[in-house]
């Protein structure tokens, strides 16, 4: 059985408050994209649009699978790059999820599966188990 590892430590604080704390946290969060060691990031909405624009994640209408993707197109984050001017499927909103029923948050999280990863298929099985869709 494969090992899947969830690492909750990267806070970037609230308002970018912290600034020490967030060049940290930017980072490990850098060093593990370009190691190739993360499948999905959930993010708030602001910094995920960030992310976006960084080349981040991948288009989700060509990694889900179809029945995935039809069941969750009301929760689609479009998103448009530099390259890619036209809006493209990029996250999946989690809001009203029981993940967040009793936790204040100021903006809406959002999960995309990261283009370099190498085990993608991990992403789209979270996804599943999020939704409950197994």
């Amino acid at each position: 059985m494969e090992q899947v590892r969830i690492d909750n430590s990267f806070y970037f604080g609230e308002d970018n408050f912290d600034v020490s704390a967030n060049s940290a946290t930017q980072m490990k969060l850098t060093t593990y994209l370009a190691n190739k060691e993360i499948d999905i990031i959930i993010a708030p909405e602001s910094l995920f649009k960030n992310y976006i624009q960084s080349g981040f994640f991948d288009n989700l209408e060509g990694q889900l699978p179809t029945d995935l993707f039809s069941k969750l197109t009301d929760r689609l984050y479009l998103g448009k790059t530099e390259e890619v001017p036209t809006d493209i499927a990029y996250g999946i909103v989690l809001d009203d999820l029981p993940l967040y029923e009793n936790i204040n948050l100021k903006e809406s999280q959002v999960l995309g599966i990261v283009v370099n990863s190498e085990k993608k298929e991990n992403g789209i099985q979270f996804i599943r188990y999020l939704f409950n869709m197994n």
